[in-house]
């Protein structure tokens, strides 16, 4: 059972990743002239909060953060897609690595977990573009898209293995 302490941990950490998805979305980002998008390293945020803390942590600051960052930066079009597919990225992450939480995580294991949800997010993006601006601005999105996942899930993982020792997860 959690302890008010513990609560008040747990939702100043929500608001806090939160802002690092926001931040590492608005400011860490490429811009990719095919459909005036951009290569983001928010998914990172995502991921770390994920591991830390768990899937609906991760769903809660990849929704809110992500939709978000897509309404400041001016994407507004995108908030309730980027909502969907942010939210259920963590939960694929979590569902695939969760196993081995009490043991402790192998580097193999959080790689292809990060990498099946990153996969989701690239085919999530190519169906929401596909529909929205055609087959071949959809494609033309999906290397830099697989650039985001790619960077998304190496930060993610090394972050982790610097600051585990450091952070409670509760």
């Amino acid at each position: 059972m959690m302890t008010s302490k513990d609560k008040i941990r747990r939702f100043t950490s929500l608001g806090i990743f939160t802002s690092l998805v926001i931040i590492m979305t608005l400011f860490a980002r490429i811009p990719m002239p095919q459909i005036k998008g951009y290569i983001n390293l928010g998914d990172s945020m995502i991921l770390l909060g994920t591991l830390f803390f768990g899937g609906v942590f991760g769903a809660i600051i990849g929704s809110f953060g992500s939709a978000m960052a897509d309404i400041i930066g001016g994407y507004p079009n995108f908030a309730l897609f980027t909502f969907i597919i942010k939210g259920i990225e963590p939960f694929i992450f979590y569902l695939l690595i969760r196993s081995q939480k009490e043991k402790g995580y192998t580097l193999p294991r959080l790689i292809f977990g990060a990498s099946m949800a990153m996969l989701w997010m690239v085919a999530g993006y190519f169906w929401v573009e596909y529909f929205m601006f055609g087959p071949a601005a959809a494609a033309a999105e999906i290397p830099g898209n697989i650039i985001q996942a790619v960077g998304s899930v190496f930060i993610s993982i090394g972050l982790y293995n610097i600051v585990r020792h450091a952070v409670r997860p509760q």
